[in-house]
C-alpha cells in the first residue's frame, strides 16, 4: 500500500510542476483573470459529479470557529493567489515563470 502513496505523491509533484508552463501557454489566448475562473469552474464541475456519484461522506461538519480561518484560506489562497499568480505569469517570460 505504501508504494501507491509514493506513486500518488510523484504524480502530484509532476502535475504541479507542469501546471505553470501549461498555464503560461494558455495565457497567450486567455486573460489572466479568466484562466483561474475556468480552472475553478472545471474543479467545481468535477467535484459536483464526484459527490453525485458517491453521495455518502464521512467528513465532519464545519464548526462556527472554523469559519474565519476557512474564509481567509478562500480569500487569499482561492481568489487573490491565483489571480495574482496568473497576472505575474502574463508579464514574465516562459523561462522565468517556469523557474519560479
Amino acid at each position: 500500500m505504501e508504494r501507491y502513496g509514493v506513486a500518488y505523491a510523484l504524480g502530484a509533484a509532476a502535475l504541479f510542476g507542469a501546471s505553470t508552463p501549461a498555464a503560461k501557454l494558455l495565457l497567450r489566448d486567455i486573460s489572466p483573470l479568466m484562466l483561474p475562473a475556468l480552472l475553478y469552474l472545471g474543479a467545481a464541475i468535477l467535484l459536483s459529479a464526484y459527490s453525485f456519484i458517491f453521495p455518502h461522506s464521512s467528513e465532519s461538519q464545519i464548526a462556527r470557529g472554523d469559519l474565519i480561518p476557512i474564509g481567509g484560506v478562500v480569500l487569499f489562497g482561492g481568489i487573490l493567489g491565483p489571480i495574482l499568480m496568473f497576472q505575474g505569469l502574463a508579464q514574465l517570460s516562459a523561462v522565468t515563470g517556469s523557474l519560479l
